[in-house]
């Protein structure tokens, strides 16, 4: 796989991942060695600015209901 640090200001964060979704990225995975004022300071400036969606409405896959499974109302052996 793929990886890169993204490093600044919440600004520079922010403006950094915006290129990555012109660049045709729709999903990330945010991980690392933060300190834990850094996560706050991400998850305060930088999260709340960005656009999220869910693939499976997205791609048009999302069930019209629950299915049937063991781990919902199917049965279970």
């Amino acid at each position: 796989g793929c990886g890169s640090a993204i490093v600044g200001t919440p600004e520079q964060v922010y403006e950094k991942i915006q290129r990555y979704i012109k660049m045709g990225i729709r999903a990330f995975i945010f991980s690392g060695y933060p300190l834990i004022d850094e996560s706050k300071i991400f998850a305060k400036k930088v999260l709340p600015q960005l656009h999220t969606i869910n693939f499976a409405e997205a791609q048009g896959r999302k069930p019209k209901g629950i299915p049937v499974t063991p781990l919902t109302t199917g049965e279970r052996k």
